[in-house]
């Protein structure tokens, strides 16, 4: 108990006194939430065969095209099957047909009249 009222009373002793000059000023603690834009998911025919993949378009333009490619919309986790990449949607759309990949639940996809279903 001494040793707090010590430290909290102690006086603390400048060694370089020049840098204490001028105004002292607090910086205000603004906090600041980014949010990331959104990725579009997207189903992938690839012209030559017809097989159907799943893709990525991040927001920078940059396309990914593979089987699990999905996981990369989250950043701790990677791919475990082989993808390719493309710098942009018309170069990636050469290769592939690319459209929009549809909801999972297209009944939620549409906001209900009178609030959401509740599961009973």
């Amino acid at each position: 108990m001494a040793r707090n009222n010590i430290m909290r009373n102690a006086v603390y002793n400048n060694q370089v006194p020049e840098l204490m000059k001028g105004r002292a000023y607090r910086q205000p603690h603004v906090i600041r939430r980014h949010r990331r834009p959104e990725t579009r998911k997207v189903i992938c025919t690839e012209r030559k065969t017809g097989r159907k993949t799943t893709g990525i378009v991040f927001p920078g333009g940059k396309v990914y095209v593979g089987d699990d490619v999905w996981r990369l919309s989250n950043r701790a986790d990677c791919c475990e099957y082989p993808f390719r990449g493309y710098v942009n949607l018309q170069v990636a759309a050469v290769d592939y047909e690319i459209r929009e990949a549809d909801t999972t639940f297209p009944e939620y996809a549409q906001k209900p009249e009178r609030g959401y279903a509740a599961c009973v």
